[in-house]
């Protein structure tokens, strides 16, 4: 709380947790006023009542929201990449972090290989994912925020060799290229 210019005065604060008890607040002079410090034990709202000379600096006390400070099963991930892939192609999913609040979001992905990994920040708190799997086998994809596991984490996606349709070739008797299969009995 800044007071300076408002003159000599005592300072006090009371503080007061959710279900309605005291907190104890450290208070220590600066060069511009008072800052004052208290660790909150519950979650939920706190009434802070500051006076300045006996009187209420407000006529209410403010509020303070104590929430957690993240919350990593709020955090949701989504797509094929995270089940499958197809060598030499990326694949791709997406990590919804909204509503879980500030952390540090980690992904790595484990397998027969070392798969590069690319993340893309939406900027509306989701972010895109996409790896570069170079051999088939199962993979391994760790999802973590503030270095816990999200639901479903680790994941894990099956990776199979590319294919390719047009190399393959239908032969025999009574096969036709185009149009109906012709069977006598």
């Amino acid at each position: 709380m800044i007071t300076q210019g408002a003159g000599k005065a005592d300072f006090a604060v009371a503080i007061t947790s959710p279900s309605g008890s005291r907190v104890k607040a450290h208070v220590i002079p600066t060069h511009e006023g008072f800052l004052v410090n208290f660790t909150p034990t519950e979650l939920g709202e706190y009434l802070l009542s500051i006076s300045f000379g006996g009187e209420p600096v407000s006529p209410t006390p403010y509020r303070l929201a104590c929430t957690t400070g993240s919350e990593p099963g709020k955090v949701r991930a989504s797509g094929p990449g995270l089940a499958r892939g197809i060598v030499g192609k990326p694949a791709e999913f997406r990590i919804d972090t909204r509503g879980a609040g500030q952390g540090g979001l980690g992904v790595t992905v484990e397998g027969p290989c070392e798969a590069a990994i690319n993340c893309r920040d939406n900027g509306d708190g989701t972010c895109s994912v996409a790896y570069l799997p170079t051999e088939p086998g199962d993979y391994g994809i760790n999802i973590t925020f503030n270095e816990c596991h999200i639901p479903g984490s680790p994941f894990q996606a099956l990776v199979v060799p590319d294919t390719d349709l047009k190399r393959i070739k239908v032969s025999g008797n009574g096969i036709q290229p185009h149009g109906k299969d012709h069977c006598v009995a």
